[in-house]
């Protein structure tokens, strides 16, 4: 089912009916109330993507955010915090939400069941769109549009286990570009992400084709399209825990040090080198001329690097 409306910044929730709790004092409220409340803190330390539980069954509790793909890391945070506390206005008593808000967009999701890795094509979605119109060719506008829609999908889900995001642009005529944005929640496999943007891409075409520009939120994966460069061109967050690689102060230290090593060598070369020179201007002495030295005192540069050669 779509739920539909003509402005892409207002925020759309969607609020489960399959359960509830009666009283803002039950055990099931205080676990979502606290696990919302560390949704925003943890979120830009894990690269924009979160998941949580808190609690024991049945009133375990589990939570979701995702901030999108060129959000900044101050953006995050404060999208995330926002939604937390709206949700649970807009949704005061359902054991199950998620909420889409913000801009750029951020996702907070809380449940009563795991929903790790999990495609949920069954519920409500958020489908937007631009109320003008598209005033070109629209047939030619479909093919550059679906070549577009279909490889901008297909790079988002090849995105990592961190990030599975994307964005790309065609043009369309020489003064009109088409700008796709879109985006799955990391845990999807390559293809539950490829067949959930496959899907609202259709669903969107099927209501909305012929409109400057729009999209379709999820709980699972977004999209959005436009006529004007809407998202930014950002690093994507990183994760704040130790991936492996080599730390700024690492490689610091290994740069000064090759550059000391590299100096010592070629002053060692110059050395031996002008060493050798010399030994060579004594041995053939007798044969100077009275057009100068037959050593030149400056470096030969490329002696030097026939000597590292050799």
């Amino acid at each position: 089912m779509l739920k539909s409306i003509s402005l892409t910044t207002a925020g759309w929730q969607h609020c489960y009916e399959t359960g509830n709790f009666t009283t803002n004092n039950s055990s099931y409220a205080r676990n979502r109330n606290l696990l919302l409340s560390t949704l925003a803190s943890n979120v830009v330390k894990n690269g924009g993507f979160y998941t949580a539980n808190i609690g024991q069954d049945p009133d375990k509790v589990y939570g979701r955010a995702l901030c999108r793909g060129d959000a900044s890391a101050e953006d995050c945070s404060t999208c995330i915090n926002s939604s937390s506390q709206d949700i649970m206005i807009k949704c005061p008593n359902q054991k199950s939400a998620y909420m889409w808000s913000g801009t750029p967009a951020c996702m907070v999701l809380y449940a009563d069941r795991s929903f790790v890795g999990k495609l949920e094509m069954d519920v409500p979605v958020n489908k937007f769109y631009n109320v003008d119109n598209i005033t070109c060719n629209l047939t030619e506008f479909d093919l550059i549009w679906h070549r577009l829609m279909e490889s901008t999908a297909k790079e988002a889900s090849m995105g990592t286990s961190r990030l599975k995001f994307a964005t790309q642009e065609e043009n369309l005529t020489s003064t009109m570009t088409i700008y796709a944005l879109m985006q799955c929640t990391p845990d999807l496999s390559q293809n539950d992400c490829m067949f959930c943007l496959r899907r609202y891409v259709a669903e969107y075409q099927n209501c909305c084709r012929g409109k400057r520009g729009g999209g379709v939120k999820s709980p699972n994966c977004m999209l959005r399209w436009d006529l004007y460069p809407f998202y930014k061109d950002t690093t994507p967050l990183a994760p704040t825990k130790d991936s492996g690689g080599i730390a700024d102060g690492t490689v610091v230290i290994i740069v000064v040090v090759s550059v000391i090593m590299f100096v010592v060598l070629v002053a060692l070369a110059y050395f031996v080198l002008r060493k050798q020179k010399q030994k060579q201007i004594r041995s053939n002495q007798e044969r100077r001329n009275c057009k100068g030295d037959y050593f030149d005192e400056q470096f030969d540069f490329f002696s030097l690097l026939h000597f590292f050669y050799d």
